[in-house]
């Protein structure tokens, strides 16, 4: 598969987002970072009695889910038979593998394919091939003529993808058919020399249909800043606005978009394939098999708002997996998976699941959970406070900051809970200047490296 791109050199490695503080805190637990031990629990008179009490938690309404997940398998259409799939195998071979055919021969099957009532069936059979060009070839056709329902398999190649070049490929199909799941990977594909030229090139193009190229020679680091900022968007929002019609670029690469974004669409709207698929990978989170729940995790937190009809029913779901799950993959859909607020603030009161939902209900921006994170910033549990000290620095409200510093400046509090604040503290903005003030204190009592690391991870995070 021949691949034109600019002759440059490919730009600075990129910095790799982190979500979450597993890394940093990993090499702090039980460790003095911020000070000296303390008790188990803040004692009488400190600013942790001072915050109100929680509000009542709504009760928690779940049913059976796994029924209708597996009816939902079950009315997907049935694909090729598995004579009609080796078959197509062949066809895919003959059109796509480098040297395999005769050029008269390729250019016959190409057509065929192209003509087949399966084409569809048969490049979403191809983007496991094991030849990266038919990989490639199977992705870009899947952009061009594909739909939504082709997106969990996208996502899933996306993950396990490990030719660079063809990578490049299933991120532009991505964009074709609008999810933006993928550009994060598109920043190290600019980086990595044997696709940089692939990459560069398709972050133009990128650029140019979403109405934000600059209008003047993209230099890679111009492309990876604009490449980004799309990316960030996609990660706050769960979509990215095409152009107005008449959208022209500005000098910052923006451009008039469309004013109306995508809405939570009903289960019922849905391609039935679709739903298939992502009812199959949530059924197949059961058990005890570590693959099938990191490629749900994987691929649900990718799909923005397509993911949010499926969440709901894991939500409600009876089943404990697919409710503590669900609230993983909220944590790292984020922003776009406020409108699930209501179903994730009962899960505040079942203890397996409590800090999961503190931290997922952060992440969404659920303004409504302020008053129950307050109350359990409070609690005579350190697991509490660390939890909730850590989710209100990503709910972004102002009214978090002074609870937090009263929790930082505790003398008395156990030191998860005071470095859970001061990044929190450092998301809301006064506790950088902390972070950083520590890094300079000659003294040796913090730990110099998992300050670095919170304070890699506030300046790479998606702006709220």
């Amino acid at each position: 598969m021949t691949v034109p791109g600019p002759d440059a050199a490919p730009g600075p490695a990129p910095v790799v987002r982190r979500r979450g503080l597993a890394r940093a805190l990993a090499g702090v637990l039980g460790a003095c970072v911020l000070g000296g031990c303390s008790p188990e629990a803040p004692p009488a008179g400190s600013g942790a009695s001072q915050h109100p009490s929680a509000p009542q938690v709504p009760p928690l309404a779940v049913a059976p889910a796994m029924p209708r997940l597996l009816q939902m398998v079950d009315a997907a259409p049935s694909g090729p038979s598995e004579e009609r799939r080796a078959e197509l195998k062949d066809l895919l071979e003959a059109a796509f593998v480098p040297g395999l055919a005769a050029a008269r021969t390729q250019a016959l099957a190409q057509r065929s394919l192209a003509e087949d009532a399966d084409a569809l069936s048969a490049f979403e059979l191809g983007l496991v091939h094991e030849n990266p060009t038919v990989r490639a070839q199977c992705a870009w056709h899947l952009g061009q003529r594909g739909g939504p329902a082709d997106l969990p398999l996208l996502l899933k190649r996306l993950r396990y993808e490990s030719d660079r070049v063809t990578k490049c490929w299933v991120v532009g199909a991505l964009h074709d058919l609008g999810n933006y799941g993928g550009l994060d990977d598109l920043l190290e594909l600019m980086a990595a020399p044997d696709s940089s030229a692939t990459a560069y090139e398709l972050g133009g193009r990128i650029l140019s249909e979403l109405g934000r190229h600059p209008g003047e020679q993209l230099t890679y680091a111009g492309a990876r800043l604009l490449i980004d900022r799309i990316a960030r968007e996609w990660h706050r929002d769960g979509y990215v606005l095409r152009p107005a019609a008449t959208g022209d670029a500005s000098s910052d690469g923006q451009a008039a978009a469309d004013p109306q974004p995508p809405r939570e669409p009903a289960l019922d709207e849905l391609d039935p394939r679709l739903c298939a698929r992502a009812a199959r990978m949530l059924a197949d989170m059961q058990g005890f098999q570590l693959r099938p729940v990191d490629d749900a995790r994987f691929v649900l937190s990718r799909m923005g708002v397509l993911a949010l009809p499926f969440l709901r029913i894991a939500l409600r779901a009876e089943e404990d997996y697919l409710h503590a799950h669900a609230l993983e993959v909220l944590i790292h859909l984020g922003r776009p998976g406020r409108p699930l607020t209501e179903l994730v603030l009962p899960y505040l009161g079942l203890q397996p699941t409590e800090s999961v939902a503190m931290r997922a209900l952060g992440e969404i921006g659920a303004e409504q959970a302020l008053p129950y994170l307050l109350a359990m910033l409070a609690d005579d549990s350190i697991e509490r406070r660390a939890s909730a000290a850590g989710a209100l620095g990503p709910l972004g409200l102002p009214a978090a900051i002074a609870p937090l510093r009263d929790r930082l400046q505790d003398p008395a509090e156990q030191v998860d809970v005071r470095v859970q604040a001061a990044w929190s503290l450092a998301l809301l903005d006064p506790g950088v200047r902390f972070l950083r003030d520590a890094l300079r204190d000659p003294s040796g009592v913090y730990h110099e490296p998992t300050l670095h690391e919170l304070l890699d991870d506030v300046a790479h995070r998606v702006p709220r």
